[in-house]
């Protein structure tokens, strides 16, 4: 559900497949001619003849998307071979024949909805079918935004587009961090300490850490009792039974062993590292395409110069984060949950946190 709600590609698909599936079924029942004038009068035939032209139409429609998507697989293979196979996200992503795919459903739902209402016809009279000027017009529109899209895809291949795409990725995820941090109820100066009996938080599956929700884990350890503190970053690779945190009760005495579930619930851990809720993700990214550029295969001094030039700018945009830790207090200014600040590096050594008997 977050993945949809924060890109909602498949929303629109789905909505543009009832819609055509409503709009066919409606037109297939109409027989009056009253289609756009450029289009000229409908097409007169039987609900059978009037079947077999929407089917030409499907298969030419199915034809030539195939087509086009078998072309555009050898673009995403090569940039990822000379890139980084961590771009692939990227061109699936920001694709600009991704804006003709809604279109396309919508005019697949609709041929196959007027193909079913036809079928169910027993009359077979000669008259007028404005269903097939409508989907000889949704083809049309369909067919000039994917020229339009598939010209536009030749920008990928340039390597500015693709390392802006991924430095915008590392600005849009540092600016919902700045957006958190606003709203959290934290306080710079307060700081939690551990007691020697802390209970540790662990992980029950396997997967990159990819959001921690500071809100609802400060709800969950304010109902349960208890105070908890993460000290693993976003972006780290986490095995299962592995500790996240600690966490230990309010009063003196053990905590049941279902709060340490409740609370990582609180976070999401995913199979992969997301670039949108991970702004370091684009500093490892950029600096394979650098790497790369430099190899033996390919030289190309000036394609790492201007991976090195976004890292550079990434790095200035995470500079200016507030790199404290994220200290979420009570009314009484005591620390209930703190979080490691996502801003920092991943990989960083859990037993050199722990060392410590307190963080800031």
């Amino acid at each position: 559900m977050r993945r949809a709600l924060h890109d909602p590609f498949w929303i629109v698909v789905i909505a543009a497949l009832v819609i055509g599936l409503a709009t066919g079924a409606v037109l297939a029942k109409d027989e009056v001619d009253a289609t756009p004038f450029f289009l000229g009068h409908a097409w007169l035939g039987t609900p059978t003849e009037t079947r077999g032209v929407l089917a030409t139409m499907f298969g030419i429609q199915f034809t030539v998307l195939t087509l086009v998507l078998y072309l555009n697989a050898p673009l995403v293979q090569s940039a990822a071979n000379q890139y980084s196979p961590r771009l692939v996200p990227f061109f699936l992503k920001y694709a600009p024949f991704r804006r003709a795919v809604p279109l396309f459903t919508l005019s697949s739902g609709y041929i196959l909805a007027a193909v079913r209402e036809l079928g169910l016809m027993s009359d077979e009279h000669m008259g007028p079918r404005p269903v097939v000027s409508g989907a000889l017009l949704l083809l049309l529109i369909a067919f000039t935004l994917l020229t339009i899209d598939t010209l536009r895809m030749l920008r990928f291949m340039r390597v500015e587009r693709v390392l802006g795409l991924v430095r915008s990725s590392a600005f849009a995820a540092a600016d919902r961090i700045r957006a958190r941090l606003e709203r959290l109820p934290r306080d710079r100066e307060a700081s939690l300490v551990l007691p020697a009996g802390a209970s540790k938080l662990t992980a029950f599956e396997s997967g990159y850490l990819a959001d921690v929700d500071p809100i609802e884990l400060t709800r969950i350890a304010r109902k349960a009792a208890v105070r908890v503190r993460i000290c693993r970053t976003i972006g780290e690779y986490i095995d299962s039974g592995e500790v996240l945190g600690y966490f230990f009760a309010d009063a003196a005495g053990a905590v049941d062993a279902r709060v340490g579930r409740a609370l990582v619930t609180a976070l999401t851990i995913g199979p992969v590292r997301e670039p949108e809720l991970d702004p370091t993700y684009a500093v490892r990214i950029l600096a394979d395409v650098a790497t790369r550029a430099l190899s033996s295969n390919a030289y190309d001094a000036y394609t790492a110069r201007q991976a090195l030039q976004m890292i550079r700018s990434v790095l200035r945009r995470l500079a200016a984060l507030d790199l404290a830790d994220w200290n979420m207090t009570d009314r009484d200014g005591r620390v209930r949950a703190s979080v490691i600040d996502a801003g920092r590096f991943p990989y960083r050594s859990v037993s050199s946190v722990r060392a410590s008997s307190y963080w800031r």
